[in-house]
């Protein structure tokens, strides 16, 4: 698709309905120049216009970089798929979920709860410190798990703050280092970065605990307890390297350039469960990745309205933020916006324009 009009038209009419105050969206191809659209504004009160370098918090999107990252390590063998967390997180061993493999943990199989509110239980002047974090990953390890590993695929985000406490335990450092040496500093990705955030930056949600509105720091309540970054939230970017890092997925699938075409392929195979390691994969129906995807497309969403698809069949990635969540978490337009966006987005296999 070379005229972005139609999805910029899109954007518009998504602000002007209140689904965001604001969005960026951009399509990429492997050897391409981005294609790039925004619309509106950085909020819905004296807000800036959204422009290519507005970051947006792409919460849960969050999870696939920490995924990479772990399948980087993999790659290099530094981390083995098929061993036990307990190995590295010995405060799980003898309870079932230091049974889990890497892998299971990955794949939401190792049977951790979706989500609980530890940031609660942390006092108010201690959130955001160094202290919380350490007692937020106790209180998950010590936290009962809904069932036994390789029982269920159940979407988690407590397993996968403590995929991001392997990787600092393995790598010795933290995790946003663990990111930029992986991922942002390899793929040249200059906009991926953790809170706090200055400048142009998509305000989210009036948080009635922390009294104001979100604005360069991370809306999750966990992360940010936990200092701001974690292994299931609290990156910001932009559109253009969202989608550039599904095109580095692509380019791995055919080159093996960035991680091994076996690791970039086995992450997207669906396994008996259901799902990808890190991935989420299109569904056959009413996926949010819109109809006209290809069977194979993988992608994730992010609570706070963000999204990357990729289509490996037509060598597609498709990023589109946007802050749903401004000024209520309430607001699930977002829900019946996002197919028809990507319907609008796909590009049949035989547009001649992208040859």
């Amino acid at each position: 698709m070379k005229d972005m009009t139609p999805i910029r038209d899109l954007l518009l009419w998504g602000v002007r309905h209140k689904v965001f105050s604001g969005a960026q969206a951009t399509l990429a191809r492997r050897g391409r120049s981005p294609l790039t659209v925004c619309a509106g504004t950085t909020s819905f009160r004296e807000g800036s216009q959204v422009g290519r370098e507005t970051l947006f918090d792409i919460a849960s999107i969050t999870k696939v970089f920490t995924g990479a990252a772990v399948l980087r390590m993999v790659d290099r063998g530094e981390l083995d798929l098929n061993a036990p967390i307990q190995e590295i997180l010995e405060e799980l061993n003898g309870g079932p979920a230091g049974n889990a493999t890497l892998a299971q943990l990955m794949a939401h199989e190792a049977g951790f709860e979706p989500w609980a509110p530890f940031f609660e239980r942390i006092e108010r002047k201690d959130r955001g410190t160094s202290g919380a974090r350490r007692e937020m990953i106790r209180m998950i390890m010590n936290h009962p798990t809904a069932r036994s590993p390789g029982e269920e695929a159940a979407y988690s985000d407590l397993g996968y703050i403590l995929l991001g406490e392997i990787l600092e335990r393995k790598s010795g450092r933290l995790l946003d280092e663990v990111i930029a040496a992986e991922i942002a500093g390899p793929l040249r990705l200059t906009s991926v970065r953790s809170a706090p955030v200055r400048g142009a930056v998509a305000a989210t949600e009036d948080c009635p605990w922390r009294g104001r509105v979100i604005s360069g720091e991370v809306h999750d309540d966990n992360a940010w307890t936990m200092g701001g970054v974690a292994g299931h939230a609290g990156l910001f970017a932009t559109a253009g390297d969202v989608a550039g890092f599904g095109v580095a997925w692509l380019e791995s699938l055919e080159t093996g350039a960035w991680l091994s075409q076996e690791l970039a392929a086995r992450s997207i195979a669906r396994r008996p469960l259901g799902r990808g390691l890190g991935w989420d994969l299109k569904s056959p129906s009413g996926s949010m990745a819109g109809d006209l995807m290809g069977a194979r497309t993988f992608g994730h969403l992010g609570f706070t309205g963000c999204s990357l698809w990729v289509d490996p069949d037509v060598g597609l990635s498709v990023a589109l933020l946007t802050n749903r969540v401004h000024p209520s978490r309430d607001n699930d337009a977002i829900r019946e916006f996002r197919p028809r966006f990507h319907d609008l987005a796909n590009v049949p296999k035989n547009d001649e324009s992208n040859h």
